[in-house]
């Protein structure tokens, strides 16, 4: 007999997933809220019967970080067990088969997005689908379900999924949908050759070794079915040693010409490789003319996904970070540079791809940056602290600025951040015919330039300044604006009455207002939410402390007398409160303190709902 839906539902309960009820051969849930509510064992019947339903699973955190690897083509299908982690957990249905590899890993809580989409750079189609479950939330139907097309979703593995770290796991997936768009264009008889060739060449300049680039190869080739394999792997090998030992090799280029335009480009941004300027196309300086192109050219155009330094908060480009003086920004700052040159963690839990690190500490000295990474560094060996992160306390000014920082960007290794503290030790004079405005629009275009040329991050740090408390956080960047409509983004640190906020703006990130708050004894700044509801919360504590402090129902003006705040938000938030349970009326526009309620005492063997659930 069939195990039920209300069965199937309690048997991924008990394996630590969060289950979502599905009408029948459907794909999406129907109901609000199922991003944030959690089915335990006590529960699952409320939400699965005897009728017949779907299931899915939540993706992320709440399923314990599981992760699902959707292959949406027959291409990625075929290339899976090459590329892919083994682990236990698959499924699949007939018509695609093992097209489901579950695993499990933190990326939900790093990557700040529901799924990461794969996409032919020609065709437009999805390859392959990174199911991540952060952000907005995620969920795949799971075995025990039938899709839309009548097919039954059924398992190959119903093991364990496998754990992994989000990074490796990302990257893997990445070489996956690469793999899947040479096999799905893999070129005709004549051309194999060389293609093999231009791979070989452009997986060495992405920094594969060979014997990684001899089992993608080899993937590829069985999958594109073509019959001479040996040929096509030993040119590959031929074309890998021959960059290895400095000779030359194809490019992105080559690859736009073999496999068709925009292959190469995107292809690259999925793997992180940024090309060298040598293989970028020179611009003529003497050529003037308007160079222009077709909204269709530019629909037809796949780029790369935008890479983040700090997830959410620096992008690749030139971020502008203004704060007032003395607040902390050089803590914020080494902090960064720090994890991203040990590719761990800063701002108190977001997780740094690793790089190379350049910073100008050009207000400090060696005495006191010695003591300053001690500081962050607490269990770390100074003879183990990271040779990625390098440093100088002295710079020259002006053209002769970048020109040291070309230099630094094409002899790193993996160059990822340069930090420059702060922007006034490196402008040069204005000149005489030239206005503040043009001066600093001028040196800030200077680094962006190199930012945008070599896919980088450059944090430039500069000063704000005093104004109204209701001005504008981002009119108080000292200086013209010039400076902040030069760079992708700008980020200000300020302090005000309730506490410090980060406040971000740009071009490649969504707009932020976030809670921070400086832990002086481990010397660092940490992200605490969301900056309203933040303080939305501290305002309703200090409602609560002020009821707890009078001992007796008091009104809205008595507790703005004592907090400080305008009796009008009072109100409001009282009646929020009242709603919340948080408080009750003891008499016409009196409020006092929920009497609290003994609590139940759970068996052993119960597990009780978390508090949401009542």
């Amino acid at each position: 007999m069939a195990e039920s839906a209300f069965d199937i539902a309690r048997s991924y309960v008990l394996r630590g997933w969060n289950p979502v009820p599905i009408p029948f051969r459907t794909k999406g849930p129907k109901d609000a809220g199922w991003q944030d509510r959690i089915i335990t064992e006590a529960t699952v019947g409320r939400f699965f019967n005897g009728a017949a339903q779907n299931i899915g699973v939540v993706l992320g955190t709440s399923s314990g970080g599981l992760t699902d690897v959707d292959l949406d083509c027959p291409e990625a299908i075929a290339a899976a067990d090459d590329l892919l982690p083994d682990t236990a957990a698959i499924f699949g249905r007939p018509s695609k088969p093992r097209s489901h590899w579950l695993y499990q890993s933190t990326l939900a809580e790093t990557a700040g997005k529901a799924n990461i989409k794969f996409t032919d750079p020609i065709g437009k189609d999805t390859l392959v689908e990174l199911r991540i479950g952060g952000a907005k939330g995620a969920q795949t139907v799971f075995p025990g379900s039938v899709h839309v097309d009548g097919e039954r979703i059924a398992w190959d593995r119903d093991g364990e999924p496998r754990e992994i770290p989000g990074s490796h796991l990302q990257a893997r997936v990445a070489a996956l949908a690469a793999a899947a768009v040479f096999i799905r264009y893999w070129p005709p008889q004549g051309s194999r050759h060389e293609a093999a060739k231009a791979l070989g060449g452009f997986l060495s300049r992405a920094d594969w070794t060979v014997d990684d680039i001899t089992c993608f190869v080899e993937t590829v080739v069985d999958a594109a079915g073509d019959d001479e394999r040996e040929d096509r792997i030993r040119a590959a090998e031929d074309a890998a040693l021959a960059h290895k030992t400095g000779g030359r090799a194809y490019g992105i280029p080559k690859l736009d010409e073999l496999f068709g335009k925009g292959v190469g480009v995107t292809v690259a941004g999925w793997l992180g490789y940024a090309p060298k300027k040598a293989e970028k196309a020179k611009a003529d300086p003497s050529d003037t003319a308007f160079k222009i192109r077709t909204a269709r050219d530019l629909g037809g155009t796949e780029f790369g996904e935008i890479r983040y330094v700090v997830p959410g908060y620096v992008v690749e480009g030139l971020t502008l970070f203004a704060g007032n003086p003395k607040i902390g920004k050089s803590w914020f700052c080494l902090d960064v540079g720090l994890a991203v040159s040990l590719g761990g963690e800063c701002l108190g839990g977001v997780t740094c791809e690793q790089g190379d690190v350049l910073y100008l500490a050009l207000e400090d000295n060696d005495r006191r940056l010695n003591k300053r990474i001690g500081m962050l560094l607490p269990f770390v060996d100074p003879k183990d602290w990271p040779a990625a992160f390098q440093y100088t306390t002295v710079a020259p000014r002006g053209q002769a600025a970048l020109d040291e920082l070309r230099k630094w960007i094409e002899g790193a290794r993996n160059p990822r951040l340069i930090v420059v503290d702060v922007l006034q030790m490196l402008r040069e004079g204005r000149g005489n015919q030239e206005s503040q405005y043009e001066a600093d629009y001028k040196v800030i275009k200077g680094l962006q330039g190199l930012a945008l040329e070599f896919n980088i991050a450059i944090i430039v740090v500069t000063h704000t300044r005093k104004g109204p408390a209701d001005l504008d956080p981002f009119e108080k960047v000292s200086g013209t604006l010039g400076l902040s409509g030069g760079a992708d983004t700008t980020l200000i640190l300020a302090r005000g009455a309730t506490g410090a906020t980060l406040y971000g703006r740009g071009r490649d990130i969504e707009e932020i207002e976030t809670a921070v708050e400086f832990e002086a004894g481990a010397c660092r700044w940490r992200l605490l939410g969301d900056a309203a509801e933040i303080r939305r919360s501290d305002e309703r504590g200090a409602i609560l402390d002020a009821l707890k402090a009078a001992g007796r129902p008091i009104g809205p003006k008595e507790i703005a007398d004592v907090t400080g705040f305008k009796n009008g938000n009072i109100r409001r938030l009282l009646g929020k409160m009242l709603l919340a349970g948080q408080v009750s009326v003891a008499g016409y526009g009196h409020y006092t303190l929920v009497t609290p309620v003994t609590p139940v005492t759970v068996s052993e063997n119960e597990t009780p709902d978390p508090p949401f659930m009542h």
